[in-house]
């Protein structure tokens, strides 16, 4: 069991109401749903109603997903059809809930300030604390359809893509453009898109240089073998089990329906899957990144502080680029090369959604541009594929991005107003790789728990020191890791104890 709340750490007096405050389920509230028929707000509405006792959390949480879901796939066909913005809204936020965290971590805030002596301590909190408010604030406003203070809290707590990370997504696109007009039956793709560009961007296809090195689209590679799929719940179960193996019993792993990606709430101690079957290398990527960051957060919560459990200021920038590098190490391991395209599409569309560099996007042309730019890398790889099959693939990959850059947007029919998170992936990375070329150590420094690389001297000052920890990489290299897995999954069967929420 986790030692946390110990009266030796130097936080002891504030870090059991800061985690309890935190724990609040970000991702749910911001879950997309399209408009509710009379018959589905009903069912929402029971489904809701906690005095009930025939609804259990599990099977309201369960069939409010389902619900969602449901009408949020029905609104965006529609919507594609109709050659229209979706309509989505956000029934899972809480309003109540989100005045009573703000007005609790005020208090918070107002008591460390007149309290706590420790200068830095006081400093990392209150930042902290900071954060957390602008990221409630930034829900609230999306529940009451401010578009204002949501671009502006949107822009505090992640700012929109710089010129140089917008040159280094379009390196990639110009590349797979070329590529494309050199082919007979992509030529009027790549031509379409290049035009397209030029208009929201203008100036910077012509000036930005292409990318150099040979992409994964140039490549057609037949495994030997086809990469063993496992369904969701027999991965859970697997991450469980070594989660718990490695000194995190407390953690669960969930399955939801609505994820658009895998993420970890270290608030909450929950690492969230989608709700679909994994392969064997989307396992060995989820071990080093998700369990990655979950490590971090159990050495914070061993730590002198525990603040490092939930994250400093700056923390999550620094974790993603820290797991993405040490994907990339995992990859090399393997004799493979670390591919970025998604990371830099998605940089590239909120990029074109924001309109900090040209008249912006809206959703229903983001997600004609992306669909259209998916389907070159698919042809340029198996030019032979079946083009109904590949535009459908296409689509709803392109579906996915824009669902992430627009997501608690309130209303899309007004463009220029985009969520930026997804910009610390590519943005942390190089900030890893610059950090990393500077010093060495600083992967193991890391280690002390979720601390943004600015805050690591503090971090020293208060004479905390990361402690030895497993190599995740060498668990992803694991050679008998499928047959572990497998084992599991003949013992155990699917029906694991994992929460599908």
């Amino acid at each position: 069991m986790w030692n946390s709340s110990s009266d030796e750490q130097l936080d002891h007096r504030w870090i059991q109401r800061f985690r309890a405050l935190t724990a609040y389920d970000e991702k749910w509230w911001l879950t997309w749903a399209g408009p509710f028929t009379r018959e589905e707000q009903a069912a929402w509405d029971h489904l809701a109603d906690a005095s009930d006792p025939s609804t259990s959390p599990s099977h309201q949480r369960q069939h409010q997903a389902l619900l969602l879901k449901h009408t949020r796939e029905r609104e965006v066909a529609a919507a594609w059809e109709e050659r229209r913005n979706p309509r989505l809204y956000y029934p899972a936020i809480e309003l109540d809930r989100l005045e009573s965290l703000l007005t609790e971590l005020q208090h918070l805030a107002e008591e460390i300030r007149r309290q706590e002596t420790n200068p830095v301590i006081r400093r990392l909190y209150l930042e902290a604390i900071d954060v957390q408010q602008d990221t409630l604030r930034l829900i609230d406003s999306c529940a009451r359809h401010d578009r204002t203070r949501f671009w502006h809290l949107m822009r505090r707590l992640t700012p929109p893509p710089t010129q140089e990370e917008l040159g280094i997504a379009l390196a990639y696109v110009k590349r797979v453009l070329r590529l494309a007009a050199d082919r007979r039956e992509t030529a009027h793709l790549s031509r379409s898109l290049q035009e397209e560009l030029s208009t929201c961007l203008p100036g910077f296809l012509e000036t930005t240089p292409e990318e150099s090195a040979p992409l994964s689209c140039e490549q057609k590679q037949a495994p030997a073998r086809p990469d063993p799929l496992f369904g969701a719940a027999v991965v859970a179960r697997f991450l469980e089990k070594t989660l718990a193996r490695h000194g995190c019993p407390e953690w669960r792993v969930a399955i939801s329906v609505n994820a658009s990606n895998a993420s970890v709430d270290a608030g909450r101690r929950v690492l969230m899957l989608q709700d679909r079957s994994l392969s064997l290398t989307n396992i060995r990527h989820l071990i080093v990144h998700e369990l990655g960051h979950v490590l971090r957060s159990r050495a914070g919560a061993h730590s002198r502080l525990g603040l490092l459990e939930i994250g400093t200021r700056t923390s999550a920038l620094t974790e993603e680029g820290l797991v993405l590098y040490q994907e990339r190490l995992l990859l090399a391991q393997q004799g493979q090369v670390y591919n970025d395209a998604g990371q830099r599409l998605i940089l590239l569309a909120i990029g074109l959604a924001s309109g900090i560099f040209g008249p912006p996007l809206d959703f229903r042309r983001l997600w004609q541009f992306l669909a259209t730019f998916a389907m070159l890398p698919r042809l340029l790889r198996n030019p032979t594929d079946e083009w109904s099959h590949v535009q459908q693939q296409a689509r709803d990959y392109a579906l996915s991005l824009c669902l992430r850059v627009f997501r608690g947007v309130p209303c899309l029919d007004q463009p220029g107003i985009c969520n930026t998170k997804d910009v610390i992936y590519l943005r942390g990375l190089r900030m890893i790789e610059r950090a990393v070329a500077r010093d060495a150590t600083l992967l193991q420094q890391l280690n002390v728990g979720k601390v943004g690389l600015e805050d690591l001297e503090a971090i020293h000052a208060l004479g905390i020191q990361a402690a030895s920890s497993p190599s995740l990489v060498d668990l992803a290299c694991d050679p008998h890791l499928e047959d572990r897995i497998r084992h599991l999954q003949e013992t155990a069967g699917a029906s694991s104890g994992s929460l599908f929420s």
